[in-house]
């Protein structure tokens, strides 16, 4: 359970939900078809996973993903990818 621990002092929820908030703002000013639900949807957060091996990136990092949710209904996701340090690496988000 150390490692769990250790896991959770690591992350930073706070910094990354305002990172979120910031790219679902940013795509809706670029895409013009969902504009108007990303703008006036909702983040809400479903999970933080800790990847230590994988195809994607070579180095250990964070995946968080957030429901985009209007009217409480969930009708995407968003996914963001964050480095133990902090930084945002890679995102993306799907409507369904």
């Amino acid at each position: 359970m150390e490692i769990v621990e250790s896991l959770l002092k690591v992350i930073d929820s706070e910094a990354i939900y305002s990172m979120a908030k910031e790219a679902v703002i940013s795509w809706a000013a670029e895409d013009s078809k969902n504009r108007e639900v990303l703008v006036t949807s909702k983040l809400t957060f479903k999970s933080h996973k800790f990847c230590f091996k994988s195809s994607l990136l070579d180095y250990p990092f964070f995946e968080s993903t957030y429901q985009l949710v209007k009217e409480d209904e969930e009708f995407g996701l968003y996914r963001i990818i964050t480095s133990l340090q902090g930084e945002a690496v890679d995102d993306y988000y799907e409507i369904y």
